[in-house]
């Protein structure tokens, strides 16, 4: 996440473009809904926004040797903060405890 989205120093819109392929989640009755299904998926990223906070994410494996875990606590409360003829902010807050949620050009 680091590498890829926060370091390149290029426009980001034209650029980069991350993106989740949400599959269909386990209850059936949230799928079909789009408030609830909004709702689960901001209580998961929540959920796992204090593990990773909190340091609890164990480390993945790969070929019986952990990776390295450091990108993910600039995966949630950080962002790019764009300048004028100069290299992009990278902006990381640690504290940070809000959510936006975005309805039909609102901003919440």
């Amino acid at each position: 996440w680091t590498e890829a989205y926060l370091a390149p120093d290029c426009s980001t819109v034209l650029n980069l473009n991350p993106f989740f392929v949400l599959e269909n989640g386990p209850d059936a009755k949230i799928a079909s809904d789009q408030i609830l299904r909004a709702a689960s998926l901001t209580f998961a990223s929540t959920k796992m926004a204090s593990v990773l906070k909190h340091e609890n994410l164990p480390a993945d494996i790969f070929h019986g040797s952990p990776l390295c875990m450091d990108q993910f606590k600039s995966l949630f409360g950080s962002g790019r903060q764009p300048r004028v003829n100069e290299s992009d902010t990278v902006a990381f807050d640690p504290t940070s405890t809000h959510i936006v949620v975005i309805h039909r050009n609102q901003f919440y």
